[in-house]
Formats: C-alpha cells, sequence, structure tokens
C-alpha cells in the first residue's frame, strides 16, 4: 500500500536502489522516536517470479513450510532493519510509515530466506522521508474511497482459494440437504439395512476427509495470504473471519448431513445415527477451535525429552501426509475403480473425490492469483486442446480389458415375428406384447425389474412367451435387459428376488469414481491406460451381475441374449424359451434422430423401400457386437453421469446421447413394431402395449412461479424451452400411444409420488443409487409388496411413501394383462 505524504522543507528525503541480489542495501542513520513515511516502486524477481515491492505468496512454499525471514510478510516483501540493533524488522512494501524506537543505521533487503542462496534479481527503487516528530506513532488511515477499493480488491484476490473452497464443499452440501438424490444417499449410508455399519462408516470417514481438508487448505490459503501471525491479521482483515470461515466450511457437511437426517420421513428410525454424526461434528468443532492450545501443550511436553517440533514442521506433516494420501486414493481408485467405489459407496466416493479436488483445484487457483498468472485459464485451455485430439469414449472403449468386437450375426424384424409366431401353441389366442419402458436412472431400471418380475410371477411364467420385444430409455434399460439376462440364465425356475436386488445395487458409485478420478486426469494426462467414467459404470453392472447370477452374460456380446433361435429355420424348442427381442434406445447428437441398439437388424435396405423402424440401426453403424452393459448405457447416457459415446456412421464422426433426449416414454418404437406385426401377421392378432413410467403429476404452481419462469429469460429461454419441448414430445408420443392404439390393447403401469405419514408428497429419487427404503418405496406401488420371493422386503418397514389408490391401479392393470394372455380379443381389457 502506497501511502502519500505532503513533505514540507523540514523533511528529510532520501532515495535509493535495493538490490534484489545480494546483501541489504543502507538507507543511512535513523534516531529514535523519528517517524519515516516510504514508498516503493519497481520489479525485481526472485529466481523466475516476478513481482514487485510488495512481494507475493505461493501456496506451495507455505504449505511446505519454506518461511522467509519474516514468516508473517509476503515473500520479497521489501522490509527494513537497524543494523547492529535488536531484531525487529519493519515492513515496507510497496509503502508504509514507521516510528522506530533505537537508533541505528537503517538497512533495506528483500525477505527470502537467506539460507537458500542468492537468487534473486533486479532492484525497486525507495524514497523515504522523515517527518517531524510529531502527531501519533499509529500509522494514519487512509479513508479514501479509491483506497479502500484497492484494498477490498487486494483482500478478495487473496481468499479467492478459500471462496473455490467454499463453493465446493457448499456445492456437496446443498446436493445432501436439499435435493432428493441427497436425501436418498444420506438415507442410503446411516440407516439403510443394505449397506450396514460398513457403509455408515465408509460415509462418516468420507465426510471428516472432506472436512478436514476443507479447513486444511482454507486455513493454508489464510496464512499464504495474511501470515501465521494472528495478531497481525487485524491490519488487513477481520481476525474472527480468517479465524472462523475455514472452520464454518468444514463443518457444513456435517451440518447438511443432519439436515438431510432430520427431513427424512420416519426420522425416529436414525436417532442413533443423527446423535453420531453430531458427536463427531461437536469433537470436530472443538478439536479446531483447540488447536492451538493443544498444539502448544504438545510441544511443550514433547520438549521434555527434546526439541520439539516448529508450527511450520508440523505444518509440512500435515500437509504431506494429505497429499500423500491423496495420491494413494487417486491410484487405487485409476486401477480398479470398481472395487473402491463399491468399497466406500457413493458418498463417500463424492467426499474423497471433492477433497482431492480441493487441494488440487486451490493450489492452482491461488497460485495463479499470487504470481498473476492465470493458471485456471491455461489448465482449461490445455484440457480443451486435449479434448480435440484425445477421445476416451469411444462406444465400448476398454482401457484395462478385451472389447467386444465380435460380429453380430442378426435378423430381420419380419423374420423375428415369424419365428415368434410359429412357436405359439395352437388353440391358445396370438396374443403379442410389447413393453416400452420409460428412462430414469435406478428408479426407471428398478420400476421396469419389479413390473417385467411381478407380470412373469402373475401369469406363472406365461408372460414371457407373449412379450416379443422392449423397447427402454435410459435407465429403463437396465432393468428390460437385466430381466432378458435372467431368463437366459434361469429359464426354469427365475429368480426375481436377484434381479431386483442387482438393478438396485450402488452404481452411481462406481461411474462417480470414474469421473472425479481417472477421466478427469484424462482431461489433462491424455494416458491409454486410464477408464472413463462409462466404462466404470459398465463394468459395475457387470461385477454386480456376476456376484448374484455366477456368470458374465453382461460383459459378453449383447446379441448373444436373443432368443435361443435359428432365425434361417424359425424353430425354437418351446415358447417357453422365448426372450424378449432387445431394443435400447439412444439418439444422435448429430442428428437428434434415435439410435436403437438391438439384436435385429431392423432397417431393410432403403433401395428396396422404406425402413421398418425410422430409426437408426446403432450395431449397423458400428460394425460389430458390444458388450450388453455397453448397450444398456448406450440408451442411459444420463447427461454428466455418464459421457456421450463417440462412434464412426462411415466416415461421419457422431456421438449417441440418452435416448430421453428423443422420446423419454420409449413409446414410439413399440408403435412402429406394433404396425408391422400386424400387417405381416394378420388382423386376428392381438397387440398388447405396456408402457412402463412414471407420473411426473401437475406443475404446483408458488408464489415464485412466475418470477423463476422471467428470470434471465433474454438468456434462459433457449435452454428452458428445449428442456421444455423435450418433455413435451414425450407426453404428445405417450397421448398419441393411449389415443390411437391402432387395433392393440394399451395398458399403463404407472409409478407415482406417494405420500409419507405427514401427508406431504415424496417420490423416489432418480438416481444410480436407492436406498432400501426407496426399493420399497417403489416395490409398494405394484400392489405386490408381500410377494414371498420378495427376501428382503419380509422383514422390511412399512413404505415411507404409500399410494394406495396408485398401488391397485396397478395391480389392476397385473391382472388385465393375464385375462389378455388367457382369452385374447375376447377380454374386454384395454380398449378405450
Amino acid at each position: 500500500m502506497t501511502q502519500a505524504a505532503q513533505v514540507s522543507p523540514q523533511v528529510d528525503v532520501r532515495e535509493a536502489m535495493v538490490s534484489a541480489h545480494g546483501g541489504s542495501t543502507s538507507l543511512g542513520r535513523v534516531k529514535a522516536g523519528e517517524t519515516w513515511i516510504f514508498s516503493a516502486s519497481g520489479r525485481w524477481r526472485d529466481g523466475w517470479i516476478p513481482c514487485g515491492p510488495g512481494g507475493y505468496s505461493l501456496l506451495i512454499y507455505d504449505m511446505l513450510g519454506w518461511t522467509c525471514e519474516d514468516p508473517g510478510q509476503p515473500r520479497y516483501c521489501l522490509m527494513a532493519r537497524i543494523a547492529g540493533g535488536s531484531r525487529q524488522l519493519y515492513a515496507i512494501g510497496n509503502g508504509a510509515k514507521h516510528t522506530f524506537n533505537a537508533s541505528g543505521d537503517l538497512v533495506a533487503f528483500p525477505n527470502n530466506d537467506r539460507r537458500a542462496g542468492r537468487n534473486g534479481q533486479g532492484a525497486v527503487k525507495l524514497v523515504m522521508a522523515r517527518l517531524p516528530a510529531i502527531g501519533s506513532d499509529e500509522p494514519a488511515k487512509d479513508v479514501d474511497c479509491l483506497y479502500r477499493y484497492h484494498r477490498l480488491r487486494d483482500w478478495v484476490d487473496r481468499l479467492v482459494g478459500l471462496g473455490l473452497i467454499a463453493v465446493l464443499v457448499g456445492a456437496v452440501s446443498f446436493l445432501l440437504a436439499v435435493l432428493p438424490q441427497g436425501l436418498d444417499i444420506v438415507r442410503l449410508a446411516t440407516g439403510d439395512d443394505s449397506t450396514g455399519y460398513g457403509g455408515a462408516f465408509a460415509y462418516l470417514v468420507g465426510l471428516l476427509i472432506l472436512s478436514l481438508q476443507a479447513w486444511t487448505w482454507g486455513r493454508l490459503v489464510v496464512i499464504s495470504s495474511f501470515g501465521s501471525d494472528r495478531e497481525a491479521w487485524d491490519e488487513v482483515a477481520s481476525k474472527t473471519f480468517l479465524n472462523w470461515a475455514p472452520r464454518l466450511i468444514a463443518l457444513l457437511p456435517f451440518a447438511a448431513t443432519l439436515i438431510a437426517m432430520a427431513r427424512i420421513p420416519n426420522f425416529q428410525k436414525r436417532t442413533l445415527a443423527f446423535a453420531v454424526v453430531a458427536l463427531l461434528a461437536l469433537a470436530l468443532a472443538i478439536a479446531l477451535h483447540k488447536r492451538v492450545e493443544w498444539t502448544q501443550a504438545a510441544r511443550a511436553w514433547a520438549g521434555r525429552w527434546g526439541e520439539a517440533a516448529s508450527d511450520a514442521a508440523l505444518r509440512r506433516g500435515w500437509v504431506l501426509f494429505c497429499l500423500f494420501g491423496g495420491v494413494a486414493a487417486f491410484v487405487f481408485a485409476t486401477c480398479s475403480p470398481v472395487a473402491f467405489g463399491r468399497g466406500l459407496g457413493s458418498p463417500a466416493v463424492v467426499f474423497v473425490g471433492t477433497a482431492l479436488l480441493i487441494s488440487g483445484a486451490t493450489l492452482l487457483v491461488q497460485t495463479g492469483v499470487n504470481l498473476r498468472i492465470p493458471l485456471v485459464i491455461c489448465a482449461l485451455v490445455w484440457a480443451l486442446l486435449m479434448g480435440l485430439v484425445f477421445d476416451d469414449h469411444a462406444i465400448g472403449r476398454r482401457a484395462g480389458g478385451r472389447q467386444i468386437t465380435d460380429q453380430a450375426i442378426r435378423a430381420s424384424l419380419g423374420e423375428a415375428l415369424s419365428a415368434w409366431d410359429k412357436i405359439q401353441p395352437p388353440g391358445k389366442p396370438r396374443v403379442l406384447v410389447l413393453l416400452a419402458a420409460r428412462g430414469g436412472a435406478s428408479r426407471a431400471g428398478y420400476w421396469t425389474a419389479a413390473t417385467l418380475a411381478h407380470l412373469d410371477d402373475a401369469t406363472a411364467q406365461e408372460f414371457r412367451a407373449h412379450l416379443f420385444a422392449t423397447n427402454s430409455v435410459s435407465g429403463g434399460s437396465l432393468g428390460a435387459v437385466g430381466f432378458a439376462a435372467m431368463l437366459k440364465a434361469s429359464p426354469e425356475k427365475p429368480d426375481y428376488a436377484k434381479l431386483l436386488d442387482f438393478v438396485g445395487r450402488d452404481h452411481l458409485a462406481s461411474a462417480l469414481t470414474g469421473l472425479l478420478f481417472s477421466d478427469l486426469l484424462y482431461r489433462f494426462a491424455p494416458l491409454p491406460f486410464l477408464p472413463d467414467h462409462a466404462e466404470t459404470l459398465e463394468r459395475s453392472w457387470e461385477t454386480a451381475w456376476a456376484e448374484r447370477f455366477g456368470n458374465d452374460d453382461l460383459a459378453r456380446g449383447f446379441t448373444r441374449l436373443a432368443p435361443d433361435m435359428n432365425f434361417a429355420n424359425s424353430k425354437l424348442d418351446t415358447a417357453r424359451n422365448w426372450r424378449p427381442l432387445l431394443f435400447v434406445q439412444g439418439a444422435s447428437e448429430g442428428t437428434g434422430t434415435r439410435l436403437l441398439t438391438s439384436a435385429l437388424s431392423f432397417a431393410d435396405n432403403r433401395a428396396k423401400g422404406p425402413a421398418e423402424i425410422d430409426a437408426r440401426d446403432l450395431l449397423a453403424a458400428l460394425g460389430h457386437d458390444v458388450a450388453a452393459s455397453t448397450a444398456i448405457l448406450d440408451g442411459a447416457r444420463f447427461p454428466y453421469v455418464s459421457p456421450s459415446g463417440t462412434f464412426r456412421d462411415g466416415g461421419t464422426l457422431d456421438h449417441v446421447i440418452d435416448g430421453g433426449y428423443f422420446d423419454n416414454s420409449g413409446a414410439e418404437a413399440i408403435r412402429e413394431i406394433a404396425r408391422i406385426a400386424r400387417a405381416r401377421l394378420g388382423a386376428d392378432l392381438t397387440i398388447v402395449e405396456i408402457l412402463v413410467g412414471y407420473d411426473d403429476g401437475e406443475p404446483v404452481a408458488h408464489w415464485y412461479s412466475d418470477l423463476l419462469t422471467s428470470l434471465g429469460d433474454d438468456l434462459l429461454a433457449p435452454p428452458k424451452g428445449l428442456a421444455a419441448a423435450m418433455d413435451g414430445h414425450e407426453k404428445h408420443i405417450q397421448h398419441e400411444t393411449t389415443a390411437n392404439p391402432e387395433n392393440a390393447r394399451v395398458i399403463q403401469i404407472t409409478l407415482g409420488g406417494g405420500h409419507n405419514s405427514n401427508g406431504a408428497i415424496c417420490e423416489p429419487p432418480m438416481d444410480w443409487a436407492l436406498s432400501e427404503q426407496a426399493q420399497l418405496d417403489i416395490e409398494a406401488q405394484t400392489g405386490f409388496s408381500n410377494t414371498e420371493w420378495l427376501g428382503k422386503y419380509e422383514k422390511a418397514a412399512a413404505p415411507d411413501c404409500q399410494d394406495a389408490k396408485r398401488s391397485q391401479a396397478n395391480r389392476d392393470a397385473f391382472a388385465c394383462v393375464a385375462d389378455l394372455l388367457a382369452r385374447g380379443e375376447q377380454s374386454t381389457c384395454g380398449r378405450r
């Protein structure tokens, strides 16, 4: 800070050039009681780092305890002392005012570590003026507005790293305390039988790691910017704020967890977990508040047996421990993402990943601000350039294993219809069932699997013989493909409980592990052995499936899940061996059209006529088969949780994105199949279209609804309109399917928001991780929650969200399907 002075003729004025290289520069003699005002200008360098006389702070130096002569001042800040006198140092910087309490020769020098050698370059100009020995000994306070503005800007610049930490920790805390996905994650980890004590312990450890990292790096930013001498903080900022800001940020995730636990229905089931989290938060708060006193006491105790470690040494040891621990976690997560994710669980993965992100991002941001180098912009530009050259999101890519590249032998849709028709038992109604499964992450996957399992179980396994094909979108594909794979694994005695256990697993943890660790590293260091978070999610499904069913069907070719039949001769042993033909609906990023992954080659040669289905055939574009897990993801590339998949169709580069961008209901494809089936198999065929979906309900108007609608409309209208148009397109297709069934029976089986014990509306979260309670809430809406094969639900409590009317409607729909299978066109079910 430069302070102006009105210099009178009696004032002694001196000038000197203070060199950065070498020893001290003499400024002349001063006397005790004299007041001098200093103003400095120019640039000098500490090695490769340029700065002015105010010096610079470098976080990496401070966190490792590499101090300079006056650790309370910035490195290479212009300093002064009285030669041969006391060891008191006077900080000059850009400008200052000092009253000396001793006489002697005053010398100036840069504030560096004199043991590190002479690596300074350049010099700064110092002007000093002796004022009359009158007035206050305290520096005059500059009340000029411009001074206050520059002081505030400098203060904000110094704490930009602390602000970044607050944003990262605040975002995680907001997820936990406010969003329904966060509430269910807290429920999953703090009171769910499916995770046990291991899940709760991992949650608390991850929470503690995040909090300690937030405090550690927040504290380092404060020390690096304002020095370690707390008594000097009042001169530059509020001591209370600098003391408490890192502590409050560290405690924020604990507060969010407690808020989330208090908001979960049936809170009384989590009182013990609530008490444990509260006690841990209290213990952490006391430890952070008493840290200085306890450290001093420990140093005094240790000093009885030898020299006690200094504050800098303790800080350096703690920071190195955190850094090496973070590197070890990063290596483990990169080499074994599925084991890492499943071992910790999705919330702990987020905590640990955010903790590591805090260390790297804070170091980058704070160093860039200190050196006046745009390191963040440079890093983003570098990542963008790497993204233009290197792409690790190719469909089916395997960084650590074999990618499926086998040729897929596929029949046409017409051949498959003929094969299905020939195995239908004589004398019974020909009923062809088509099922569309709506998207919505694990919520949709679990609802689809539960619906298919109950339909098959309620009809004594007759349903599978009539289910010709399914078209699934996003998370619904996990349930549809899982159902077909279950029928392949155990056709005689299907294990529905294992199927539901598979789709209800915490698959989010592995996806987040890939996103926060290996995939993030690949953005800056494109190493070919690093898996992306699409691969980690697919491998999570494969591992969970192998554990439950003892085979690797999800890791093998997708077309192997098609019915075991010879399409050339159209023969099957029995209709009971039929498995639904799977259509998984994605969307093209380049054209916006549907991209269907199927065991059928559904697009006829366009030279001979129109395509059977107006969509692009993804396997035809790839030219080979993909793993079943990859096929699931090709329809479920949920934004940001899983990346878009890169492929080439001929010479054109394209990406497959979530199928919900085109139609989240999946109904359009089954309407097209129904038209073809009617034309090929005759008018006496009974076609049943089942829509498995979710009821979003009518939008609720609040007092702030108009405000949010109008907020930033000039800027936000296009993306808001695009999102609304996608939802409107889906509802239009659903309406067309139900209002114009084209001689098909349409049955809707719908999951909706229930009501908790307080009468408030609640709904299962749309996430890739579901708590056991959320699974129970979904299962209850089938109306068959007491079915014997539902193992784990026999001991479960009542659902948190219940909707008796919805459950009864769905149960009636199941009965309607069974009646249609038995009576065909004689049934009155499904008519408009």
